[in-house]
């Protein structure tokens, strides 16, 4: 493939970031995007270049990968182009091409389900710091919040469905890891000011928002509402880098709820034991 046409597939990347931030609704289509999308291991450019194809791909892969798993290809000109590193290219890249699930023997894949009940003991059997259920005027208007000086999650007790339930703890576990990047990042000013992450400040407001629906997508559970998005005012490597750090935290609340780390019986039967005792009402 010749260098032309890896330097259009360039600017095409630039021009998709370009459009996604500068439109509510496309960053909100996007951020599902990345939910629905199984393939992870792909770079931030290739997933812009995958949803620039075909925003409905849940899994792409070269043909060689889909002939290891057994997968043919029915029509080899169905394919999407992908950049591949090449540092014998004088960009740097080189196009190849990749088909999406949908486009092989498989076909396309089915909508992603969990059931909130199962969904509800994996998020609180992995949490990232004490769940606590509080009752009403606890929270003044706030359904679920992290209180970060305390180290915990307070979630307003009483919903009658468990859908709610697990939306309020997934948007409660991306402000937990957009404060931990925040304070990996963090450097002391003259002041000597310990570190504060403040949840309401204009940079989290549309960041937590499509972290939370990305992730209720990936799990197929209702996602919330979006609002008050801010389109991006920044140059293209800005806007590249903001939509990688949704995919980014995305991937660290997924892996938070999936687990790493072996878990002990009580805190397993202690976690089940806790979302059973949630209203029935959500698991239908």
């Amino acid at each position: 493939m010749n260098e032309d046409f890896t330097k259009q597939l360039y600017q095409f990347v630039g021009e998709s970031a370009t459009k996604i931030t500068n439109n509510t609704e496309s960053m909100k289509t996007f951020a599902g995007f990345l939910g629905m999308y199984q393939g992870r291991n792909h770079t931030i450019r290739n997933k812009l270049l995958i949803a620039g194809y075909n925003i409905n791909a849940t899994d792409v892969r070269t043909a060689e990968e889909w002939s290891q798993v057994g997968v043919s290809i029915p029509d080899p000109e169905n394919c999407i182009w992908l950049m591949k590193k090449d540092s014998s290219a004088s960009t740097g890249y080189t196009a190849q091409a990749a088909y999406d699930r949908s486009a092989t023997s498989l076909g396309a894949a089915s909508e992603p389900y969990i059931d909130p009940g199962e969904l509800a003991e994996r998020i609180l059997l992995h949490r990232p710091c004490p769940v606590v259920f509080v009752q009403d005027g606890t929270l003044g208007r706030s359904k679920a919040l992290y209180v970060e000086g305390e180290n915990k999650i307070q979630v307003r007790a009483g919903y009658n469905n468990l859908t709610d339930v697990c939306h309020l703890m997934i948007q409660e576990y991306t402000h937990v890891a957009i404060r931990e990047e925040e304070k990996a990042a963090w450097r002391p000013d003259e002041s000597g000011r310990p570190f504060q992450y403040n949840r309401n400040h204009a940079r989290y407001g549309s960041l937590s928002q499509l972290v939370t629906y990305a992730v209720c997508k990936r799990y197929g559970i209702k996602a919330p509402e979006l609002t008050n998005l801010q389109p991006l005012d920044t140059n293209i490597e800005g806007r590249i880098a903001y939509i990688d750090r949704i995919n980014r935290l995305a991937d660290t609340v997924t892996k938070q709820i999936e687990g790493r780390e072996p878990i002990q019986k009580a805190e397993r039967r202690a976690a089940a034991s806790a979302a059973s005792a949630m209203p029935e009402a959500g698991r239908e």
